[in-house]
């Protein structure tokens, strides 16, 4: 196997497989299947360093996105591929590859590790410069090359893919989602001249259609990350017709008098008692204003407000009459406004519910003996009015509450009405 004789064992392993298959022993014959499986990769890597023909060199690639940058590098030594490795850069590496490539190089040798030839997926910024460079360094000549054709275009390749792969790992990885919330939270930090990185950052939405089924949503993310067990939502009860100025005081005021009295209990920091470092309102300034205003009223612990507006993702703050604009690429308007919209979600979420609801306890409320207790116990059974009208009589009648006749009645006039499931 180690000098490359694979074709021999691929026929012994086999031969055993068919006599395995041959047997029966269709367990054994699976195992010996994949074992050629194995095989078979392993001696397309080995004709592939044996294709690296040309002594000594390295291979160089970089991939770069989002200000970060892998280098992938290929080590082949007469002629064979003796390693590999890789390096994450993540210091808001910027520029192209070329650039990114000389940086490395200029870097990552030194002493007398450096090959005469170092191959790369692009250019190196300033080549000829940079081979004056290392030749006064290294005491011989290195020449940086970009393949064109034959195997070394092929290794090379194979080398970019490598880096393009791990960049993309990097980029969707656990640890760059965390760095890139700790970068969200400094710049805001830095952006609100807040006093300290703002842990919890809470946001709010109402939806309601001409004012009706009005609702409220508050959306919550922790050091940075959404926490969608820390949502609420709140059904607006003080007002009549479309409001959303004192829709957004009524949340806003029962939030923190639910959160002040928490503390004032003396209970332990969870829930609405775990007061926001930062509120985020869904709108403008005139909602911004009405906001801290009713806070005031109430004498509420005062935290940071600011208000973002959709249309051009405009940031509102207290005490200033022009908006902050970010770039659309900034880490901090981007955690703003996936929390924002995750706001608006939870909010469309809950009124369309609720005007499911209200539809369908309209359309229940004019079905003969069904009185209040047993369109709750239907509802209850069913969750919505197409599973009601989807039932069988006798599915109806087996619910709690209900009877044979008023099933039968609640049947006909679902089937006879043409009621829309809607």
């Amino acid at each position: 196997l180690l000098q490359g004789r694979t074709s021999e064992i691929n026929r012994r392993l086999t031969a055993e497989m068919e006599e395995a298959s041959q047997q029966l022993r269709f367990e054994d014959a699976a195992r010996l299947r994949d074992s050629i499986a194995v095989l078979d990769k392993i001696g397309r890597k080995q004709r592939m360093d044996r294709s690296a023909k040309g002594g000594n060199y390295d291979l160089l690639a970089a991939a770069a996105a989002d200000g970060h940058c892998v280098v992938q590098v290929f080590f082949v030594r007469g002629g064979q591929v003796i390693g590999r490795e890789h390096f994450t850069l993540t210091n808001g590496f910027a520029g192209e590859e070329p650039l990114l490539l000389r940086r490395f190089i200029q870097e990552y040798y030194s002493g007398d590790n450096m090959p005469s030839y170092i191959y790369c997926n692009k250019l190196p910024e300033d080549a000829e410069a940079l081979n004056e460079l290392c030749a006064a360094k290294f005491g011989h000549k290195v020449s940086f090359v970009v393949p064109c054709r034959g195997d070394k275009l092929r290794l090379i390749r194979l080398v970019e893919e490598n880096a393009r792969l791990l960049l993309d790992q990097y980029l969707n990885s656990r640890e760059r989602r965390q760095q890139k919330a700790a970068e969200a939270l400094e710049g805001l930090r830095q952006l609100l001249a807040l006093p300290s990185t703002p842990r919890r950052i809470e946001c709010f939405d109402i939806s309601h259609i001409q004012g009706s089924n009005m609702v409220g949503s508050m959306t919550v993310a922790i050091n940075g990350c959404l926490e969608p067990s820390e949502y609420r939502r709140f059904k607006i009860k003080t007002l009549e017709g479309s409001n959303d100025f004192a829709a957004l005081q009524e949340v806003l005021e029962r939030r923190w008098r639910r959160g002040m009295a928490e503390i004032a209990e003396g209970k332990q920091p969870r829930n609405f008692g775990d007061l926001p470092d930062l509120t985020v309102i869904d709108g403008g300034k005139g909602q911004l204003s009405s906001v801290v205003e009713r806070l005031r009223e109430i004498e509420a612990p005062m935290r940071t407000v600011i208000a973002l507006a959709k249309e051009n993702e405009e940031i509102f703050t207290v005490g200033s009459s022009q908006p902050i604009c970010l770039d659309r690429q900034d880490p901090a308007l981007q955690l703003l406004q996936n929390l924002r919209d995750e706001a608006h979600r939870f909010a469309i979420t809950y009124h369309r519910q609720l005007r499911g609801h209200q539809q369908t306890a309209s359309i229940l409320d004019q079905v003969p003996q069904l009185g209040p207790t047993r369109r709750q116990s239907l509802l209850k059974t069913f969750g919505s009015l197409a599973q009601i009208k989807a039932a069988s009589e006798q599915q109806l009648a087996a619910a709690p509450k209900m009877t044979k006749a008023a099933a039968a009645a609640c049947y006909k006039y679902l089937h006879s009405n043409g009621e829309s499931d809607d």
